[in-house]
């Protein structure tokens, strides 16, 4: 058996405070249980790692050596901790977002400044792509698509409603003239995304009421 986190940091207390009641005390347990704690770590170990008498505690030689590494892991644990908690309060690294050309031109960019502001701590690294991406493999944090989210295990925040228009240039109508219905508009000439394909599909609401899906 493998010795516990809880049983190591029992033994350095006693070791530091040099009594069983004494690290008890600090430790808000019972006396009995601090040096029940010891004896099974030593019984894991197969070795004695403290000299008992009635006046006082020493370190046997395999103690010693022990109680000096156990030492340094449980001060790396406990900064290891620190650091999380600090993270948690003041935000830091390396954040990946993954969006649209346009997204990140008109809408990411000028937040930039702000949010560098604001979390002076984050680096930011921005990636432009129109297609739908595996966030794990891309090592993506976050990334911005237009559409419904496929089942996924991924969590979902909804940001904004994007709105389609179907436009032309003034030459263009003076050449193949203007659509007057969605039957006139299946004949003109179009641009097309190549990904996704389901930006291809124009959904129409037309004077009908009804609505009208244009591939």
């Amino acid at each position: 058996m493998k010795a516990t986190s809880e049983e190591l940091a029992i033994f350095v207390s006693v070791v530091e405070s040099g009594s069983f009641s004494r690290a008890a005390e600090q430790l808000g347990q019972a006396n009995s249980a601090v040096s029940r704690a010891v004896k099974k770590l030593e019984m894991k170990l197969g070795v004695s790692l403290l000299n008992r008498t009635t006046r006082q505690l020493s370190l046997t030689e395999e103690g010693e050596r022990y109680f000096h590494r156990v030492q340094s892991i449980l001060q790396e644990m406990a900064a290891a901790e620190s650091e999380i908690m600090e993270t948690r309060n003041t935000p830091r690294g390396l954040l990946r977002i993954d969006a649209a050309t346009p997204v990140v031109l008109h809408f990411l960019m000028p937040l930039i400044k702000p949010f560098r502001e604001r979390y002076p701590e984050v680096t930011l690294s921005l990636v432009s792509s129109e297609t739908i991406i595996n966030l794990i493999e891309r090592k993506v944090d976050v990334a911005i698509r237009a559409g419904t989210l496929t089942d996924s295990s991924l969590r979902a925040r909804p940001l904004f409603n994007s709105y389609r228009k179907i436009i032309a240039s003034p030459d263009y109508i003076s050449c193949y003239g203007k659509p007057e219905t969605i039957d006139d508009l299946k004949q003109h000439i179009c641009l097309r995304f190549t990904e996704p394909a389901s930006l291809n599909t124009w959904p129409i609401a037309c004077s009908d009421g009804q609505l009208h899906e244009v591939k």
